[in-house]
């Protein structure tokens, strides 16, 4: 099973309710049943029945859908976790992302929808550590491979993730939050 790193960009002003919709309640929907009564009879009479009665719709979801201001160029070809381990990675050797101000904000996320970061234009301090020619190359293939992600094209997956956190990064605004979802 794999993870999908998500991106998305909010104005400021939509972070409180961000952390809002952490704290609501997750609700329930019933799942779309066939409207062709033949269908469901058979269905039925096969003991096949639909495993989803019900889906969760995850507000902190549905508020980064609404909310999102569209993130330009914010595409990672690779799996989520590559982008995981790339950030712990990062924090290990002194990089922290998204810590400098919505600290309360982001744990309240992170309690109830995966790994969440938030970062703002104050982690624009950080953009020379996000470039590939400053990683320590060998390090950081022993550290994947240690934290069992390691995989053969280890090294593009890196380059790629620097190069776009700091196309991410630089690219913000003192009004925005770049809001990175890996779940």
């Amino acid at each position: 099973m794999s993870a999908i790193a998500s991106f998305y960009l909010l104005d400021r002003s939509a972070v409180p309710g961000l952390a809002q919709a952490a704290n609501a309640e997750p609700v329930m929907i019933p799942a779309a049943t066939h409207r062709w009564p033949v269908i469901r009879k058979f269905r039925n009479r096969i003991g096949w029945r639909n495993p989803t009665s019900s889906i969760m719709v995850v507000p902190v979801y549905n508020y980064l859908q609404e909310n999102d201001l569209g993130v330009s160029g914010g595409l990672y070809n690779w799996s989520g976790y590559a982008l995981m381990h790339l950030m712990v990675l990062l924090e290990d050797t002194g990089t922290t992302l998204g810590t400098a101000e919505y600290r309360a904000e982001t744990e309240a996320v992170n309690a109830v929808y995966d790994l969440t970061y938030l970062i703002t234009s104050a982690d624009k301090r950080h953009l020379p550590a996000l470039d590939p020619a400053r990683l320590d190359r060998a390090a950081a293939e022993r550290y994947f491979d240690g934290a069992g992600g390691g995989f053969e094209e280890v090294q593009q997956a890196l380059d790629d993730g620097l190069i776009l956190l700091h196309r991410l990064i630089a690219a913000l605004h003192d009004n925005e939050a770049l809001v990175i979802h890996i779940g």
